[in-house]
């Protein structure tokens, strides 16, 4: 009690002995590992959300990308660009005559190609970026072109033609069933179209999903695991 009557004010037993309160070390280590509990539960729902939002840039992209082809063809007399290497990268430059960006840059609305590597950005989508060819590449190629369409028995033709042949390519309006014949199909995987190139991927860039462009236009989302159809 003060000497005018009032109560002394109460001193933390802490701040009295001249202590600062804090954590102990076996409270720090609980914090610690709920806070790493909460980051393994969270990185793969973060990893999934991801890879969903790029795939969904990959389909948007399939989706213009068969507009410009479309456009290509319209203004061709219905003949495909090409021809065309059937890998196709996410980059390119004046020497890789045979890439679709090398054709349609004036309908994809990017600069005409130069000595240096340019991103091509109808082939690019943020999942790519986790591959990388053994020197670096900064533009690799996840997408392949449909080279082979049955339309005849013993009749196969070349849709954007063979550039090592060369060969010419086909009228779009002459593609047997459009609706259901894949132009262009991420590679990786088990159902990647040309497997054997070199410069494969072990898993599609979106794990068990693909995106495919029809050339009538529409974009699917098929299971990684299916083959590329041939018909």
């Amino acid at each position: 009690m003060k000497a005018d009557g009032l109560p002394s004010p109460k001193v933390s037993r802490f701040h009295s002995a001249g202590h600062i309160p804090g954590f102990t070390l076996i409270e720090l280590l609980v914090v610690i590992a709920i806070i790493a509990l909460l980051a393994a539960l969270a990185f793969p729902l973060i990893e999934k959300m991801q890879t969903g939002a790029s795939q969904t840039k990959a389909a948007a992209n399939f989706r213009q990308l068969g507009g410009v082809i479309t456009t290509y063809a319209a203004d061709k007399n219905q003949q495909l660009p090409g021809p065309l290497y059937s890998g196709q990268r996410s980059g390119y430059r004046s020497s890789l005559g045979q890439g679709l960006a090398n054709a349609l840059w004036q309908y994809m609305g990017i600069p005409a190609p130069i000595a240096d590597y340019q991103p091509v950005p109808l082939l690019t989508v943020p999942a790519l970026k986790k591959w990388k060819y053994a020197n670096g590449d900064p533009y690799p190629g996840a997408y392949a072109v449909n080279q082979g369409v049955t339309m005849s028995p013993g009749q196969t033709n070349h849709p954007f033609g063979i550039y090592s042949i060369p060969e010419s390519t086909m009228k779009l309006t002459i593609v047997p069933k459009p609706s259901t014949t894949w132009a262009i199909w991420e590679r990786g995987g088990a159902g990647d179209p040309i497997s054997g190139n070199r410069k494969s991927y072990p898993e599609p860039i979106h794990g068990s999903k693909r995106t495919v462009l029809f050339f009538d236009g529409h974009v699917e989302v098929v299971p990684s695991a299916s083959p590329a159809p041939t018909f």
